[in-house]
């Protein structure tokens, strides 16, 4: 058990590296830690690697994701829901929001497991056979929640852009790996190219904590398994999307709701792949990709993953609160758009070192394409059809 733990440990660390700096990903590291695995002879070691780092990650991605790329005070209508807390001061209070919807679906999702395995076996091929419709249904759903009919025309431009975008470099062979330059650029550099904008400070943060009522939190806690059941069934749909869609359905329109839906997908997501993998020998994340190339399929370790998610989960909240108050403590000192300038630098140069020169160029259209729905004054959310385009296409018996 000591020894399990040690190695959780060395997955929560690289988890917190992970979160912290933009453009390195768990699943990148992931996959860097196979050649590790494949060296030492103990791949279920190394699975406690992976695990601690991937959910701990989805705690501490709160941290960059609120505190970084936060535009002028004349754009606050079209905020991002982290951002509007940050400009009133209450970043720290966003980010607990988020540790809150990780930890309850972190717990749901482990709950939930026999009800998800049933409803697998019942409704795979039922789920499968509508993947296409069901993603088409999001598309004009996201188009349809716009006010009014420019600014749905504006977003089927940004989906029409996008979604040739992916169209165009997900299949080719001159790309090594175009989705995490194109993704870097589309939601990372072009938000911090938008936060050059803002305010060269930050307002100072408040450390309050406002209650919540049980009920929004189980509200909370239910919407989001629900969400990521969907986000596990659906490839191309992420979690921004599955909130927006079911706080629509549901006619919700809280801010806070929707980070605790947000965080209660990135954890329970990753729990729901790992019973995918098991139940199905099919990856929805690269967690569960890294686990399946440790050639780990078993029930036994299905048990030991889920328990040291929930370990990890708790180590994640209590990290990402941490760090949190020492970013919020620290945020309105600093010289904000010198930060959001380092950090552009910063990804560029990863995406070089990593892909040379025709990443860059990924990263640089994405970033354009990335620019036009804040321009537009749309939801960013459209920019995602480049990858749901591509899987509608390859669904439907597209090419590509």
């Amino acid at each position: 058990m000591t020894e399990e733990l040690l190695w959780l440990i060395l997955g929560w660390l690289l988890g917190v590296v992970a979160g912290l700096l933009p453009g390195i990903h768990a699943n990148t590291i992931s996959f860097l830690l196979l050649g590790f695995a494949a060296n030492t002879g103990q791949p279920d070691k190394w699975a406690y690697v992976v695990v601690g780092m991937n959910i701990v990650q989805a705690f501490v991605d709160f941290i960059p994701n609120i505190f970084l790329g936060l535009p002028d005070s004349e754009a606050f209508a079209s905020l991002l829901p982290g951002h509007r807390f940050l400009a009133k001061g209450k970043g720290l209070y966003a980010v607990r929001l988020g540790i809150i919807g990780a930890l309850s679906g972190s717990l749901l999702a482990a709950l939930l497991f026999p009800l998800f395995a049933g409803f697998l076996a019942k409704a795979l091929d039922f789920v499968e056979a509508i993947i296409p419709l069901a993603l088409g249904l999001v598309l004009v759903s996201l188009v349809a929640g716009e006010r009014d009919w420019k600014k749905r025309g504006q977003a089927v431009a940004v989906i029409a852009l996008a979604g040739g975008f992916g169209l165009l470099t997900l299949p080719s062979s001159a790309f090594a790996d175009p989705l995490f330059p194109a993704i870097t650029g589309l939601f990372g550099v072009a938000g911090l190219l938008n936060g050059l904008r803002g305010e060269n400070r930050v307002p100072e943060q408040l450390d309050g904590i406002s209650p919540l009522k049980p009920k929004n939190l189980l509200e909370g806690g239910v919407l989001g398994s629900l969400a990521a059941g969907i986000v596990a069934l659906l490839p191309a749909i992420g979690p921004g999307e599955a909130s927006y869609l079911l706080m629509k359905l549901f006619k919700k329109t809280s801010a806070s709701l929707y980070l605790i839906i947000v965080g209660c997908i990135n954890a329970a997501n990753l729990l729901f792949s790992f019973l995918f993998l098991y139940l199905l020998g099919k990856t929805r994340t690269g967690a569960a990709a890294a686990l399946e190339r440790l050639g780990l399929l078993d029930a036994p370790t299905l048990v030991a993953v889920t328990g040291a998610s929930l370990v990890s989960a708790a180590a994640g909240a209590w990290l990402c609160l941490w760090l949190a108050k020492a970013a919020a403590k620290k945020i309105s000192q600093v010289n904000y758009r010198s930060l959001n300038a380092g950090v552009i630098c910063f990804l560029g140069a990863i995406v070089f070192l990593l892909q040379g020169l025709p990443g860059l160029l990924v990263l640089v259209v994405g970033t354009a394409i990335g620019l036009v729905p804040l321009a537009f004054g749309v939801r960013r959310a459209h920019a995602m059809s480049y990858l749901m385009v591509p899987t509608l296409a390859y669904y439907l018996g597209f090419p590509g």
